[in-house]
């Protein structure tokens, strides 16, 4: 068939068809190999039985764990072995396997042990028999890819033949067959060749997902002759070319009479309805349709109108006759009509039809104008004119506001008020319109009928008829009865269907759904009861259920809605199958037989099996957006265990981001589980369509993958093809059994899904415990049953056969549930129910159960309230950290309850990312929009309150209360055709929406809104009102995009919209005049300079003056001021009977010129002739080629046309050049040529010519073109028109609702004249005020140019950009704020330009919003300019860090923009502001909806801001809040190395005009919150190997060679930081389910984690404390502590300060308020200020003095550095007894203070002396310890040491800035010096904007430099005794070694606080000692010993670090007072 492979892998024997395939055997030889090696294999006999399994476990493993006796034999997958050896020890050991819950099968292998040792007896008479066969070897292609020998092996003499030797290796070696795999390149059609597909499933787990998995033979397929060509067919799709036809022999032609024909095995399908045409009507060409109305027959479409009865008589409806021409004109066309849009044009019914009988109707339609008839018995009843519309293009008069019901808004402040159904049609019956269901169609309407509500029901019958009934309520008469009202004639009539279905509710599927229900069960009971007639129904399987079913529906209300309709759409395959069970029998003819009807009905539901599952009906749970995708409903305590409806009565409330609408509901089953990939199982599906439902509803999810499983007992029924294809693996499992096979595979799920399966079960009880044991703890079911109409279900599963067996007598029909009976089976099986759902409309009540847990949920509350000072932050740190590795059982719950601006939803969505593993959090918040519940001091949420308790045990994840009701955040997705908003507006123009789309052509709002206020009294612009505006060739090209708005002259490029420039209309005065403008002349009103305005001559209409303006202007600059003509020239015009051509003729003539011009048609020719009588036939010419110039020559003798006039392009353009006399002027005023740009050869200057391009735009533009020019332009137009040489043009209107047609028409070349739009009809009067115009257009957002606009952050990247967006819509006054004011060359460029160019008035604010009185003083700063039109807040800090390292501060800076600046902003607009603030938009993030790990800080503070928005919404002020994703072009992405494909949150970046874009959308949309972010398609590779894991790595860290990467170093080597850490843990927890702390992850060298990938790590999820301990038992060497050392060292730089903190000048401060007690003097630590001892200090309750390393503090020494201390101590305190504590390095300075005060004050100067976690000892291994981290000699002076000083100062970066550690460090060692260094971070410093003084950046890394250097070992005196004088610090340097060691022992007591876990430094030459060395130097030493580390003792574990200080100054204390 012409498939040759690429590569061949054999299995075993397979390796044999390998060698045939690889031409190294032929078929004799591979068919004797095969005999050779059975019969020799046989002929042995072996001393055991063999046997063979497969097994669950690694090769690895099985190497390891078989036992003597078995061996593995074949490696086929990453889990999966078959093992082989002794039958007895094989079972053994597979017994062994099951008992540890690993997956075992024996494999049938008639008792030899192939692959093993045993087969060595047969190897050398195998070999001798083999080389008979095949005697010489042949080479082994490169096709073929080696399963026998291992890679290593195939450059060996047995690798690189097929050979004897080879073969026999194969039989009795093992079979490396998943090696093999690996070399199968991506993409690749993979065939397996065998008698049964067995691979299949190990091909897709472990080859590329992208490769196509084809197996040719299935034993299972029933006819595997037709599962073979499938397979063939499969392989053609993947994309390989087969020759199919060789598949049977050629055969002769003609073929022989014996065969047999193909004609039978068609057949009609009769399912649908065809309209026959009657020949007899047919009359020339009109078409006939006959159409059979029988509203009476039982299977009927249409049974609707029997309800359509008037006055007592059934008529024919008059909206029927419209749908009848409407499906006769789409049925001549060959389309359908519910697709395609018509127009009727003056509809007349001549005649009422009244219907008594069914009757027929002709429908006559003529094909050429559209005129049709419809007759009734031949007597005319209707006619009219219809016609399709060219691309569904017509009048839309729909208000897109008014669909969502908010025109009942308007009534508050009318007498109007709102009509119900009921009132309406009682009115009518009345009246005499007996209407019935079907034709009451009016929901609700306004009480003057001008704007109401109509059901769809799917009927364009009834809901026209609707539409015609409101015009009865305007009647305000009401008639008589029998004098009705009927509608007789319609003058235009416009559908289009396609939008008429975008604007209908959805809440209509409902009302379908009902009456679908209706028709089903009425045609089923009907059909059964004709069976029972005929004796059928005995016959059948069910009967006696079937005839229960009859008697309780005989009660029931049917009626006969008609089922056919339904059968048109295949979302209805219940009524196909009704249909096709009842339809078909013979009612009284011939009798069927009982087998013949049995197997008819069986053959049937076979068919339809499958198909069912797709009804809207019977899966409307899953089927339907309107019910399946439902959120976390509001789960109100007193709604409980009721029914919640879905209809529009009754809606599910729920609180979502932009409205209330419902959502999936699978999002519950997301939201409550954990973890980057989702385990979800499908349990029972009845069919492959099903499951498909289930994965839909999950691809909206980003940053989640889904790992779908199908289970259960019939799962083989379930096609495999396709569950190959969307990888979904199925297990067999049986429910019935007594515990299921413990399958890894099978446990452990976060939800599995239920549909219609517990009605199957005798014992539903039992079968929900036993799926308890699928699920984890706290897992969900999401079930759907049936529970109401039950005669539906059981008919329908009756006739498809299932067994009726009565399970329960207490179950409706033995099978079927109540609600209530399901909810008890629920509790007694130990399930939650979470949410419920029903409908009426349904049959089916959806439930989403929750696991019971084994352990009720211990829970620990943080309360999130505290927005000001966030002092929840380190306390929840705390808790996060105590529960971590506690039991599932014990959670955290979060709460926010008193702020209901609080930000606690965003962050919990970024802590769960950096907890995905864990479930471990829980939120309950109030975020209330109402005043009356959101008063700080309302408390909506009382925990004791038994219904909320009741609500919490439910143990949901989010529990989010507003105004009243529970639930929780769901977001809407916004389809494409559902983007634009339309309004009414009087001002708009006409615009292309998608550039070079014709087909987008619509009304758009225009500016001119605002500017009309800005004209000046006086001026010389004036607002016209427009009438008529005409087309020109120039908005065509740019419609159709053939030419960019940049080819056109002047500053247009820019503009909204550049089409149309001429047009009439009336001035305010009501003066009717012509004018011109450059562009936006298309539209309702134009702003036009008076000097381009000319009267209307009082004989012309304004359509006449709308064609003269351009055709004229253009012809006389071409003609007169171009091309100088002259009486007598020659002219050639080309296009004459166009727009310019025709003005053209008419100068010409006028001047006595031979005029020649070219025309496309004869019609054209005709026209000219009769307009221009001078012109006779040679003066024309053929304008479609280039024949005209052999004419032009003729006509002119040779030598050629004065002047030509040109508008033709291409070759045609060339020939009208040749045409050109001597000294002629080419005047060419087509576009398209210039803007392509093409060629013209210079040789046509020989003949002294000259060319000129005719831009009529160009002269009109201020700033190119000459005034004077335009001012003779003016001139000689009013001159024209004064001796009648301009006269009006021909032209063709088209009405302002069909654009898009008159561009198309004008497309095709085929008018004469000019094409005009007629926007306003022109009154009867000559001045009259405009007539008053409002057009629904798409809403585009525009700035009034007197309005000011607020920015803040204006000068960041984004900033810029937006506020040139606002300028491009109208904005002339800018107020941008920024901290740091304009620092770059491109911030001064845009102002510059914006100044100059634009002339917008810029003003930059340094005002901080963060400040509430700022923010008064900025919005009344902005108001001096003008009234405040819109605030853009763009403000924002970032500083990312993991939760763990967060500090309160980093939570205060994050917030104060986003959360405190939008408060104040909020408070000072609602204060300042009145009605012309009309936009309030707040810039927020997706990392509030979707979360990141690292920013829960942004989280929390977009969070915030986004509940103020909503607040404001809710007090009817503006507000908007957007959540963009990652932003491209500009910004943070771009700054930190990425690019515009970097992705980030599994986003790409959004470009920069993708984002204004959606911006103009969100302004037009009346919602507070939106999301846009551009979704990347990631395509994740295959996780196991461990090359991915080393990219994956290096990918993160920067590295762009993977091979740089040290194996056997850490992490900590390359540069890791605590974010780098964070998204290296979420690497291997998503990719490689590898969970490990961050701990683990920094001592783990590279190849030790590779190893853990590469062998799997189960037991880390279960044990993850034991990691650390496994890797310190692992028999590590001093090396490997040292290696670890070397990476706990990253840290010694880890500083906990603010910048801020440098700006104080004291060097002693005091640190808290109280004034009482003994007072302390701390010293320092590193960082020189007391920052880091802040949550000490506030343990303290004694007076405490900090010293500081300030600007004059000497920096020489310790010693000088301590005496300066003592004297500023004793400033506060002259005498003693001191008290000192000092920390870290401030140990030094702390010891040699205490022994100086003792040398000059006597011993008991110092009372105590405490030192916390320090000594000089501890110092010096501190230091000895970071030189050995960065690789500094221990000679080395670390004075200007590039590395160290590039360390220090990225620690200081870092602190305060977000840079990227390695971009950064990298950048800092290429600088020469500190002072450069110093530099930079300062810069990065700055630009946060959250320091002010950069001398504070910059003293605070030189002082931090100078605490390191004098610790170190060079630092004092040099013999020279030279000094460096660096910003107020002294720094001395020396050649001599020194280190710091006490001269002096302190007399007395030293306390030494010391750290339980301490650094690890100390291990690595740990000769410190418990004390420290302390008592070296000291007489005496105390040591206490607190839990924590270095850090967390005054940190975390602060309170028990405080008490031991107390315990001494106050024990000491109390000894010095005795």
């Amino acid at each position: 068939m012409g498939i040759f492979p690429d590569g061949i892998v054999g299995h075993s024997f397979g390796e044999t068809c390998c060698a045939y395939t690889d031409l190294a055997l032929t078929r004799e030889q591979a068919m004797q190999l095969a005999y050779c090696r059975g019969s020799t294999i046989m002929a042995q006999k072996y001393p055991v039985e063999g046997g063979m399994a497969a097994v669950g476990l690694t090769w690895e493993a099985a190497k390891e764990k078989c036992p003597e006796g078995v061996v593995p034999a074949c490696h086929n997958g990453e889990e999966s072995v078959t093992i082989s050896g002794e039958v007895e020890k094989v079972k053994e050991f597979c017994d062994q396997l099951q008992n540890e819950g690993i997956f075992t099968q024996l494999v049938d292998c008639s008792g030899i042990p192939f692959h093993s040792p045993y087969l060595y007896a047969v190897k050398e008479p195998m070999l001798e028999n083999m080389k008979k066969i095949m005697p010489t070897p042949k080479r082994r292609s490169s096709k073929w890819i080696s399963s026998s020998l291992a890679e290593d092996r195939w450059q060996e003499e047995i690798g690189l033949y097929c050979s004897a030797e080879y073969m026999t290796n194969n039989v009795c070696n093992e079979v490396l067959f998943v090696e093999a795999l690996q070399h199968i390149p991506p993409n690749s059609i993979v065939i397996e060749i065998a008698p049964h597909c067995l691979m299949q499933a190990i091909l897709k787990r472990n080859l590329p997902s992208d490769c196509s998995n084809i197996g040719l033979m299935n034993k299972h397929a029933e006819n595997e002759i037709e599962w073979f060509f499938k397979a063939i067919g499969r392989i053609y799709q993947a994309g390989a070319v087969v020759h199919a036809e060789k598949l049977h022999h050629e055969l002769p032609l003609p073929v022989p009479t014996s065969t047999p024909m193909i004609a039978p095995l068609w057949k009609w399908d009769h399912s649908q309805d065809w309209y026959v045409v009657n020949a007899k009507k047919m009359i020339t060409e009109n078409c006939c349709a006959t159409f059979d109305v029988d509203p009476f027959s039982f299977d009927t479409k249409e049974g609707f109108m029997l309800d359509h009865v008037v006055g007592g008589r059934l008529l024919y409806p008059f909206t029927g006759f419209i749908v009848l021409a409407w499906r006769a004109i789409c049925k001549f066309g060959g389309t359908n009509y519910l697709t395609t849009s018509v127009v009727l044009e003056n509809f007349v019914v001549h005649r009422a039809v009244f219907i008594t009988r069914s009757t027929q109707l002709d429908v006559i339609v003529s094909p050429g104008n559209g005129n049709f008839e419809i007759l009734d018995d031949g007597q005319l009843s209707a006619s009219g004119k219809i016609f399709i519309v060219e691309n569904g293009k017509e009048e839309e008069k729909v208000e897109e506001n008014d669909t969502n019901g908010s025109w009942q808004n308007e009534l508050d402040n009318s007498d109007l008020f709102v009509l119900k159904a009921g009132d309406i049609y009682k009115e009518f019956l009345l009246r005499g319109y007996e209407f019935g269901p079907s034709f009451r169609c009016i929901e609700e309407a306004r009480s003057d009928g001008l704007k109401g509500t109509i059901r769809w029901q799917d009927n364009w019958v009834t809901f026209l008829d609707a539409t015609l009934q409101t015009i009865l309520i305007v009647d305000k008469r009401r008639s008589s009865y029998g004098t009705m009202k009927l509608p007789t004639k319609i003058r235009y009539l416009s559908i289009n269907p396609t939008k008429h279905m975008q604007h209908v509710i959805k809440t209509v599927e409902r009302e379908t759904l009902l009456h679908y229900k209706d028709a089903l069960l009425a045609y089923l009971v009907t059909g059964l009861k004709t069976w029972h007639t005929n004796g059928y129904l005995d016959w059948t399987k069910n009967s006696k259920i079937l005839h229960k079913a009859c008697q309780k529906s005989e009660h029931l209300k049917l009626k006969n809605y008609g089922l056919k309709k339904y059968l048109e759409n295949n979302k209805y395959e219940l009524a196909n199958f009704v249909h096709e069970v009842f339809g078909e029998l013979p009612d009284n003819g011939k009798q069927l037989s009982p087998f013949e009807f049995t197997s008819r009905i069986e053959e049937i539901s076979k068919q339809y099996a499958n198909k069912i599952d797709t009804d809207k009906l019977w899966m409307a749970d899953v089927v339907s957006d309107r019910i399946f995708r439902v959120a976390h409903v509001m789960l109100l305590p007193q709604n409980l265990g009721t029914d919640v409806e879905a209809g529009p009565s009754d809606m599910i409330h729920l609180i979502c981001l932009s409205c209330e609408e419902a959502w999936k509901r699978n999002d519950i089953c997301i939201e409550n589980s954990a973890g980057y990939r989702r385990k979800f199982a499908a349990v029972e599906v009845s069919s492959m369509e099903l499951l498909k439902h289930y994965m839909a509803a999950q691809e909206r999810q980003i940053l989640l993958d889904f790992d779908w499983t199908c289970i259960g007992p019939n799962v083989e029924d379930l096609d495999e093809e396709t569950l190959n294809q969307i990888r979904v693996p199925k297990f067999t499992l049986s429910f019935d059994g007594q515990e299921f096979k413990n399958l890894r595979e099978t446990r452990n799920f976060d939800a599995i899904f239920l549909t219609k399966v517990l009605s199957r079960k005798k014992d539903p009880v039992q079968y929900l415990r036993r799926c308890k044991e699928l699920l984890r703890d706290s897992g969900l079911i999401v079930l759907s049953e049936i529970t109401q109409h039950h005669e539906l279900a059981l008919i329908i599963h009756a006739l498809q056969g299932l067994d009726f067996e009565a399970y329960d007598e207490t179950r409706v029909y033995g099978k079927y549930f109540s609600t209530n009976q399901l909810e008890d089976t629920f509790e007694q099986a130990g399930y939650w129910v979470c949410f419920k759902q029903t409908d009426p409309a349904l049959i089916t009540t959806t439930y989403v159960l929750k696991k019971i847990p084994k352990l009720a949920r211990e829970i620990t509350t943080v309360n999130l309230d505290d927005v000001s000072k966030f002092g929840w932050v380190e306390p929840l740190q705390k808790t996060i950290l105590d529960h971590l590795n506690e039991p599932e059982h014990k959670v955290i719950q979060l709460t926010s309850t008193r702020v209901k601006s609080t930000g606690i939803i965003g962050f919990d969505r970024s802590l769960n990312r950096e907890y995905m593993k864990t479930s471990k959090f829980r939120v309950v918040c109030d975020i209330s929009t109402k005043k009356e519940y959101r008063e700080e001091e309302t408390r909506n949420i009382d925990f004791d309150d038994p219904e909320v308790q009741k609500l919490l045990q439910l143990d949901m994840h989010s529990n989010h209360f507003r105004n009243g009701k529970w639930g929780s955040i769901r977001d809407i997705e916004i389809k494409e055709g559902e983007r634009m908003a339309l309004k009414e507006c009087e001002h708009a123009f006409v615009d292309t929406l998608a550039h070079g789309d014709v087909s987008s052509v619509a009304w758009v709002e225009s500016p001119n809104q605002y500017l009309v206020e800005a004209l000046a009294e006086g001026g010389k612009q004036e607002l016209c009102s427009v009438y008529y505006a005409a087309l020109n060739f120039r908005d065509i090209m740019l419609a159709y995009g053939q030419i960019p708005p940049d080819a056109i002259p002047g500053q247009f490029a820019d503009n909204d919209c550049l089409l149309g420039m001429e047009f009439s209309g009336r001035l305010k005065s009501g003066k009717r005049v012509m004018g011109i403008v450059s562009a936006q002349a298309l539209a309702t009103t134009v702003i036009t300079d008076s000097t381009c305005l000319w009267d209307v001559p009082n004989h012309w209409s304004l359509a006449d003056a709308a064609t003269v303006p351009v055709a004229y202007l253009t012809a006389y600059y071409a003609l007169i001021i171009r091309g100088n003509l002259q009486q007598g020239d020659k002219v050639l015009i080309h296009s004459g009977s166009g727009g310019v051509g025709q003005a053209a003729i008419a100068i010409c003539l006028s001047y006595d010129c031979e005029v020649f011009t070219t025309v496309s048609s004869e019609e054209k020719r005709l026209y000219l002739k009769k307009r221009f009588p001078q012109l006779q036939d040679d003066h024309f010419a053929n304008s479609r080629d280039t024949s005209f110039e052999q004419h032009i020559r003729k006509m002119a003798k040779n030598q050629g046309v004065d002047i030509v006039l040109n508008s033709l392009s291409s070759e045609m353009l060339q020939a009208s050049v040749r045409c050109l006399a001597l000294n002629g002027r080419f005047l060419e005023i087509g576009k398209f040529d210039m803007a392509q740009n093409s060629s013209l050869g210079m040789q046509h200057l020989l003949k002294n010519t000259t060319f000129y391009g005719i831009l009529l735009d160009a002269v009109m533009d201020p700033d190119i073109g000459d005034p004077k020019v335009m001012q003779e332009l003016v001139r000689l137009l009013a001159r024209g028109i004064g001796n009648n040489v301009v006269q009006p043009l021909n032209r063709t209107l088209f009405a302002k609702e069909k654009i898009e047609e008159a561009f198309r028409f004008m497309s095709q070349g085929k008018h004469v004249g000019k094409i005009l739009i007629e926007v306003r009809q022109e009154e009867n009067k000559a001045i009259c005020p405009p007539s008053p115009l409002k057009i629904p257009s798409v809403c585009r957002f525009y700035c009034h140019p007197k309005h000011v606009y607020l920015i803040t952050g204006g000068l960041g990247g984004f900033g810029l950009e937006l506020a040139q967006w606002i300028i491009d819509r109208g904005a002339k006054k800018l107020v941008l704020t920024s901290r740091n004011g304009v620092r770059t060359g491109y911030q001064k460029r845009c102002i510059s330009m914006w100044k100059k160019t634009w002339g917008v008035a810029v003003e930059i604010s340094a005002l901080d919003i963060v400040k509430e009185e700022d923010a008064i003083d900025l919005i009344q700063y902005c108001q001096q300019f003008g009234p405040l039109g819109g605030v853009f807040h763009l403000a924002m800090v970032l500083k990312d860090r993991v939760f763990e390292n967060h500090t309160v501060e980093n939570f205060s800076d994050v917030a104060a923009p986003k959360y405190f600046g939008t408060i104040n902003l909020d408070v000072a607009t609602r204060k300042l502001c009145d009605e012309n603030l009309r936009w309030f938009v707040a810039f927020s993030s997706a990392v509030s909806k979707f979360g990141n790990a690292g920013q829960t800080n942004y989280s929390w503070a977009n969070s915030a801001m986004e509940r103020i928005i909503e607040q404001r919404r809710e007090d009817g002020y503006p507000g908007i809040a957007i959540q963009w994703g990652p932003i491209g072009d500009v910004g943070t992405v771009l700054e930190s190395g990425g690019d515009n494909s970097t992705i980030l949150l599994e986003a790409l970046p959004q470009r920069i005009p993708s984002c204004l874009a959606m911006l103009d959308l969100f302004l037009a949309w009346n919602h507070p919150i939106f999301t846009s972010a551009i979704k990347a398609d990631v395509v994740k590779e295959d996780a196991e190997r461990g090359n991915n894991l080393l990219k994956t790595l290096a990918h993160i860290l920067g590295i762009n060679d993977v091979s740089q990467l040290d194996m056997d170093g850490n992490l900590g080597d390359l540069g890791l930081d605590s974010l780098m850490g964070v998204e290296i843990k979420q690497a291997l927890e998503r990719d490689y389910n590898l969970v490990l702390s961050m701990k683990e992850i920094r001592t783990l060298t590279l190849n030790k984690l590779q190893k853990l990938v590469e062998e799997g790590r189960d037991e880390a999820a279960n044990q993850p404390q034991q990691q650390n301990n496994d890797v310190e038992n692992e028999g590590e060497d001093l090396a490997d502590a040292k290696i670890q050392h070397k990476q706990q060292m990253t840290q010694v730089f880890k500083l906990r300060f603010d910048f801020r903190d440098f700006e104080t000048k004291e060097p002693v401060v005091k640190c808290n308020e109280i004034e009482n007690g003994p007072v302390v003097f701390f010293v320092h630590p590193i960082e020189g200020v007391w920052s880091p001892l802040k949550q000490l200090v506030s343990k303290c309750d004694f007076p405490i003095y900090c010293l500081q390393f300030v600007p004059g503090v000497p920096a020489d020494s310790v010693e000088s550095l301590a005496e300066y201390y003592v004297q500023e101590m004793k400033k506060i305190q002259p005498n003693g007894p001191y008290r000192i504590a000092a920390y870290s390095f401030g140990a030094c300075i702390g010891f040699e203070m205490a022994t100086l005060l003792q040398a000059t004050d006597g011993n008991n100067s110092v009372e105590s002396l405490i030192l916390i976690d320090s000594s000089h000892l501890y110092v010096q291994s501190y230091r000895d310890a970071y030189r050995i981290a960065f690789n500094v000699s221990d000679d080395a002076n670390l004075f200007n040491h590039p590395v160290f000083e590039s360390e220090l100062m990225c620690a200081m970066a870092i602190r305060c800035a977000n840079v990227n550690y390695k971009k950064f460090r990298n950048e800092l060692m290429q600088m020469p010096d500190f002072q450069e260094r110093v530099q930079k971070v300062v810069d990065v410093v700055m630009e946060m904007g959250l320091i002010r003084n950069p001398e504070s950046i910059e003293f605070a890394c030189e002082a931090l430099r100078a605490k390191f250097i004098i610790g170190d070992k060079y630092n004092t005196v040099a013999d020279k005794n030279f000094t460096q004088i660096t910003n107020s610090i002294l720094i001395c340097f020396d050649l001599k070694p020194f280190r710091y060691y006490p001269t002096r022992n302190f007399k007395g007591n030293v306390t030494l606080i010391r750290s339980s876990q301490p650094i690890a430094f100390l291990g690595v030459n740990n000769t410190l000692g418990e004390d420290y060395g302390l008592s070296q130097v000291a007489d005496k030493v105390n040591v206490r010993i607190v839990d924590g580390d270095h850090d967390s003792i005054v940190q975390g574990q602060a309170n028990e670090t405080a008490d031991l200080i107390r315990d001494v100054i106050y024990s000491k204390n109390k000894n010095h007072t005795s």
